[in-house]
């Protein structure tokens, strides 16, 4: 095995704390010795800040780690590699798991080989997510501020309408003839193959030049916009997958709608017209029936061929219930009850739950990095107040000069003055919101993702199954066991935040 160690300190770290590099080096050449190293390589950052990751050798460690070069990556502790969270996760998502590096922290006890530490760094990405969601609220309160005006907000325009340079939607005439004929033919009854025809003989066609398609044209006879409706946040968020079901809805009190927000192109008799229509033919529809939830589903594959395990009904029970189980397709073993499946891998993220020390290590490390946080915005304050002396100093020997020169030079001289006064300015702005940070460690999200995973025998299927998708990435089924492959980080966009969570790995 190919072991890097990685080393680093900075010159301040070294005389405050005493992280010499020797000494550091001694100790993870030892920990690639217990951990069975055929190959050490040393990479060492000397007189260097975590603040980032641009630095010469951790940059090179990188590189080898893509390159196949380094099969696992032994720190003193996680800060070693960056002082930002979200940094070191990313690193780990992008680079380590991908290319099958473990990471060792001597002095933490992190190991990525081990299930139960997966589930602490899991819990720790909370953090992580914390950051991320602060970052949308403010993207989606400015985002929120243009819909108000009934904006364009990105995109293709629907079809119909075009935008002007400035954001707002104006009537595409051509198209909108297309809109205004499809809506006129569905309001005197006829079926869509009939429309489809019709407008392709007039020449109407969607913007890729094919003729419209049912599933378009039910999209827009019930898209309320073509009355006039501005509507923005209206569509749930992407999937992990990053599908995206558009015909979800949000809640009402969520969405922005605003009524003459934007041109008609239909009115609303005609449209409300066309959804009677369309909720009549709908009337017709077969009883609903309860749907059961089955946690793996997605989830689960076959070991033998690495084909997915759908649900499929396996005859019935005595008592009339139907026996439902996870089968492969290509019969490469025999179906496996989703029942029996299902509590076994909740069974499983229990038990690594339980572990010990996993809500006590957990906190610890996020208050390490919170700590780091709080210190580089102190830093940071301290260097921006020193630059706004600087300005000012600049700025009252400016005026000094004038004051000499007389007022014939003020006029030159003014718009110096006036950036000088701006820069301090911005200066005292910078200052503001760095004091104003309160960090972006939740502590109590970290204990609530602990809990959940510690009770999830005790939640609903519903919540089990969420909960689980969280954790599990993948379950691979064989007739004699299961391999669970548990997620190593999700750092994912922020409309899917909420459903993330990024694991780091706890080991002895």
């Amino acid at each position: 095995m190919n072991v890097g160690i990685y080393a680093r300190v900075s010159t301040d770290e070294q005389a405050r704390e005493g992280y010499s590099i020797a000494a550091q080096l001694h100790t993870l050449n030892a920990w690639a010795v217990v951990k069975g190293a055929t190959s050490v390589t040393e990479y060492v950052d000397e007189g260097f800040s975590a603040k980032n990751m641009r630095r010469p050798n951790v940059q090179r460690l990188l590189a080898d780690c893509m390159s196949g070069k380094i099969d696992m990556v032994i720190v003193w502790k996680l800060d070693r590699l960056s002082r930002n969270l979200r940094d070191l996760l990313v690193t780990i998502e992008d680079i380590f798991t991908p290319n099958h590096v473990e990471l060792v922290s001597a002095t933490e006890q992190i190991d990525t080989a081990t299930p139960a530490g997966r589930l602490m760094l899991n819990i720790l990405g909370s953090m992580s997510q914390n950051e991320r969601e602060n970052t949308s609220q403010r993207v989606i309160a400015t985002m929120n501020d243009l819909a108000r005006q009934a904006r364009h907000l990105g995109g293709k325009p629907l079809y119909g309408y075009s935008v002007t340079p400035d954001g707002f939607y104006i009537v595409n005439p051509k198209e909108a003839d297309a809109v205004r004929k499809a809506f006129e033919l569905k309001l005197a009854g006829m079926g869509y193959g009939h429309i489809i025809s019709m407008l392709a003989t007039s020449g109407h066609l969607t913007r890729s030049g094919k003729p419209f398609s049912k599933n378009t044209l039910c999209d827009m006879f019930r898209n309320p916009r073509y009355k006039g409706t501005y509507i923005y946040n209206r569509a749930e968020a992407k999937r992990r997958s990053g599908a995206r079901n558009n015909r979800a809805s949000k809640s009402e009190a969520e969405i922005i709608r605003i009524e003459g927000g934007m041109p008609a192109i239909v009115s609303k008799e005609v449209w409300e017209g066309v959804q009677n229509i369309m909720r009549g033919n709908n009337q017709s529809g077969g009883r609903a029936h309860a749907k059961h939830v089955y946690i793996l589903s997605g989830l689960i594959f076959c070991g033998c061929c690495n084909a997915p395990m759908p649900i499929k009904n396996m005859g019935r029970n005595r008592d009339g219930s139907y026996r439902r189980a996870y089968y492969c397709p290509n019969h490469c073993q025999s179906p496996i009850p989703f029942a029996s499946a299902d509590t076994a891998i909740v069974d499983y993220i229990a038990h690594v739950a339980q572990h010990g020390d996993l809500m006590e290590r957990a906190i610890s490390i996020a208050q390490s990095f919170d700590a780091m946080q709080k210190s580089d915005a102190e830093e940071l304050v301290e260097f921006e107040r020193a630059e706004i002396a600087k300005l000012e100093t600049k700025r009252a020997n400016l005026i000094e000069y004038v004051a000499k020169v007389g007022a014939a030079a003020g006029a030159v001289f003014a718009s110096e003055a006036q950036k000088l006064t701006d820069e301090i300015d911005s200066g005292h702005k910078k200052i503001a919101q760095l004091l104003s940070q309160k960090g972006d460690i939740d502590l109590e999200l970290i204990r609530t993702r602990v809990r959940e995973m510690t009770d999830i025998k005790n939640a609903t299927a519903e919540d089990q199954k969420i909960r689980i998708n969280q954790v599990v990435k993948q379950v691979i089924a064989y007739p004699d066991r299961f391999d669970i492959a548990l997620r190593t980080t999700t750092v994912g966009d922020p409309s899917s935040i909420h459903a993330v969570v990024v694991m780091l790995t706890l080991g002895r």
